[in-house]
């Protein structure tokens, strides 16, 4: 069986990532898709579809590596320990990384699938970064503030995790106390002593005796109390020695 903290960490495998993000990513295009598609059949203007449909499939798409990246990033860095203005600065540098990387790639695939328009192509690239910067900002935004809030998830589900593993172990250490405190030698002489005594006939001091013993049993395994006063301590150790 694994542990709780190995489990919680399983919950945001790598295999997790993938499949969240390829998920995700595939129903945004998707969507996307479909509403250009509406679109095209509406409307009176002529669109590329096709072209339409590659520019933004590509785009989305090339979000889910990324995605995982980002979130590996997070969650390895321990960039959720950071003051905010550390991982602040540390997002806008990787930012700025991922919006040229994801430019070029999708005109590379773009340009592959199909034809890119006949003009220089630093400018074209430079116009295509221009207008999509907003967007990838966004975008960075919230796959950043998903790895923050996987990551302290999976924290807070470990910290519970060990809070009870530690009031697990709290409780085995109290009964453990208990059991020493209850030695059986003492149990064991008492109960031969009230024997004792109702053979001699004896009977008040056997009765003395037992409810001695209850009070003596009914203190140490009073677990709710934590305070208690000098007296009580006297007389529970008097009680001991009778």
């Amino acid at each position: 069986m694994p542990s709780g903290a190995s489990a919680h960490r399983a919950d945001f495998s790598p295999r997790f990532q993938w499949i969240a993000a390829g998920l995700f990513w595939s129903f945004v295009a998707t969507l996307l898709g479909l509403q250009i598609w509406l679109l095209a059949q509406r409307s009176a203007e002529s669109l590329e579809l096709r072209r339409t449909l590659i520019w933004q499939t590509t785009f989305y798409l090339t979000w889910v590596p990324i995605t995982v990246l980002v979130w590996r990033a997070v969650a390895r860095r321990g960039l959720v320990d950071l003051r905010w203005w550390q991982a602040l600065g540390w997002h806008v540098v990787v930012c700025l990384v991922v919006s040229v990387v994801q430019t070029t790639v999708v005109l590379g695939v773009v340009g592959t699938v199909d034809m890119l328009p006949e003009e220089p192509l630093l400018p074209f690239w430079t116009g295509q970064w221009r207008g999509r910067l907003y967007t990838q900002v966004v975008v960075y935004a919230g796959i950043a503030a998903s790895g923050h809030a996987f990551v302290t998830w999976a924290r807070w589900r470990e910290q519970l995790d060990r809070t009870a593993r530690l009031e697990g172990e709290l409780a085995a250490a109290t009964l453990s106390a208990l059991r020493a405190q209850l030695h059986p030698h003492l149990l064991f002489n008492s109960l031969h002593a009230v024997a004792s005594l109702v053979r001699e006939s004896r009977n008040t001091e056997a009765v003395t005796l037992i409810a001695d013993m209850s009070t003596l049993l009914r203190r140490v395994l009073d677990t709710d109390r934590v305070w208690h006063t000098v007296a009580d301590e006297l007389a529970l150790v008097q009680t001991y020695l009778d």
